[in-house]
């Protein structure tokens, strides 16, 4: 990855939806080049996907909790079988296997507080396995995004 790519990416990160003469403009090179880099930038999984990213408030979901649970003990089949029945809730937008006092960290959209009750009541606390499970109530954002830091190569 050179300096071009590293300027695409983090013009990207920025606003992935502007065009390629827009990020030719912004990194001093041709909408083609543009186009061929950002190809493939998406094959080698440097670029693994494109969202949009959305207010969740607008969307009748404002808000978010911060959950993170322990399980009984290192059962392998029991901890796939949390991770897979937790991956397919709709209100789980981050998921995360962690170091620490948790063994897992998620973030939880919901609508209101008895929905997300339910989802700690019938999807969190009646698993067997798991032994400890603490939330925070996110009151306000500071900040929130998903840019990676792009640092130029070390040279020395």
């Amino acid at each position: 990855m050179d300096a071009l790519d590293r300027r695409i990416l983090r013009a990207i990160q920025e606003d992935s939806s502007q065009s390629a003469e827009k990020l030719a403009d912004i990194c001093n090179t041709s909408p083609s080049t543009i186009l061929r880099r950002l190809s493939q930038l998406r094959k080698d999984k440097v670029i693994q996907g494109e969202v949009a990213l959305l207010d969740a408030a607008a969307l009748g979901r404002p808000l978010m909790m911060i959950i993170r649970v322990g399980l009984t003990g290192e059962n392998k089949i029991e901890a796939q079988k949390f991770i897979d029945d937790i991956a397919k809730e709709p209100g789980v937008v981050q998921f995360y296997f962690v170091t620490g006092q948790s063994d897992y960290i998620m973030i939880y959209n919901a609508r209101t507080m008895e929905e997300y009750d339910d989802f700690i009541q019938n999807r969190i606390l009646s698993n067997s396995f798991v032994a400890t499970a603490n939330s925070n109530v996110v009151i306000r954002a500071i900040k929130s995004g998903f840019a990676i830091p792009i640092d130029e190569p070390d040279n020395s």
